[in-house]
């Protein structure tokens, strides 16, 4: 999930605005996402890239949240962060393992009174 919001960094990092010393950071930042995604196919073991990959999951808040800024209807840059944060979290629910661990909450006034 890091490797998107990489991509688009290292596309358009002139005309995000970042200054300088942040430019190094998120380069040095987008660089080991994709060290990770490399990583996770050569290691034996996924657990290990995951949890260096938690180190780098700045980088879609610091990405994402300047992707609206580069679009001249402000509006549609918001809902295109939006719907790309509900696909995310629609593939993730319908498709996890241990999705029905993390969705066990009850909204009360849509439930059946006994």
């Amino acid at each position: 999930m890091n490797v998107i919001p990489a991509s688009l960094f290292l596309i358009l990092q002139r005309r995000l605005p970042f200054r300088p010393r942040e430019l190094k950071l998120w380069w040095w930042i987008s660089i080991g996402s994709f060290a990770t995604l490399i990583a996770w196919w050569a290691l034996p073991s996924s657990t290990l890239v995951d949890r260096i990959a938690l180190y780098m999951l700045p980088i879609q808040i610091a990405v994402l949240s300047r992707m609206p800024l580069l679009v001249k209807q402000h509006t549609l840059g918001v809902v295109a962060i939006v719907l790309y944060s509900m696909a995310i979290l629609f593939v993730w629910l319908n498709f996890s393992a241990y999705a029905e661990y993390w969705v066990p909450y009850t909204f009360y006034p849509l439930v059946e009174q006994v």
